[in-house]
């Protein structure tokens, strides 16, 4: 064999162990990768439980749940992670813990989210506070139930007087009713709109049951309710 055979093959046997050697520093850095990165999988599974976690944490207050602040505390601030995972939270809600994940109609711009259980809505009966609030909600949202879809706030404002309820005075049973009012539109038992008289020229406050209204409460058993309240 010839000395310039000898050299080119020494030359090639250096640069396969070469290659050889970078392969495998390539490889067991992509192991290394590979155990150190979450997948996609777990990131949307952590994801599911924070989120999960976020609305049984905030749902007491029952103020609607903005997307944007799911997004930003459960998702890293990634709107299609939140998208992604939607499904998944809604079915663990329902099925573990009986409550209905439910996005708002009027929200499509800024999305929001309510939930309430899937079962008939009862009067808490074991906190004085749950079961003040929730009996004054029943009076209103039965007495707007009664008189049609809306009533002006002057015919609420004076049903409540007629049952002794003031709202610049405080109740001796309902506490703030006007604080309260206002809390239930908020939550979205109530809504409440400003319409102007064709006739008179003149803006009307009405109110009419809220979204949430409609999701707890069976309007055909709400005369049954009021009776065992009263």
């Amino acid at each position: 064999m010839s000395q310039r055979t000898r050299k080119r093959n020494r030359n090639l046997d250096e640069s396969s162990q070469s290659q050889s050697g970078e392969s495998s520093q390539s490889s067991r850095g992509n192991n290394r990768a590979s155990l150190t990165a979450p997948s996609e999988d777990e990131d949307h599974t952590r994801s599911v439980i924070a989120t999960v976690k976020f609305i049984l944490n905030h749902m007491a207050t029952k103020f609607p749940i903005k997307r944007a602040d799911l997004v930003k505390e459960c998702c890293d601030g990634n709107g299609k992670i939140f998208s992604a995972i939607l499904e998944t939270v809604t079915s663990q809600l329902k099925f573990v813990y009986g409550i209905v994940f439910h996005e708002v109609a009027a929200s499509k711009s800024n999305k929001q989210y309510i939930c309430y259980s899937e079962y008939p809505c009862l009067l808490a009966k074991n906190k004085k506070n749950d079961f003040r609030d929730q009996s004054l909600l029943l009076l209103i949202l039965s007495y707007i139930f009664i008189k049609g879809t809306a009533i002006s706030e002057g015919a609420l404002l004076n049903y409540l007087q007629r049952l002794d309820i003031k709202l610049d005075e405080e109740h001796e049973h309902f506490g703030d009713v006007k604080k309260s009012i206002e809390t239930f539109r908020k939550q979205l038992y109530l809504k409440r709109d400003k319409k102007v008289s064709e006739t008179s020229n003149e803006e009307k406050i009405l109110f009419e049951w809220g979204e949430r209204a409609f999701m707890e409460f069976d309007q055909k058993t709400m005369l049954t309710e009021i009776a065992k309240v009263s």
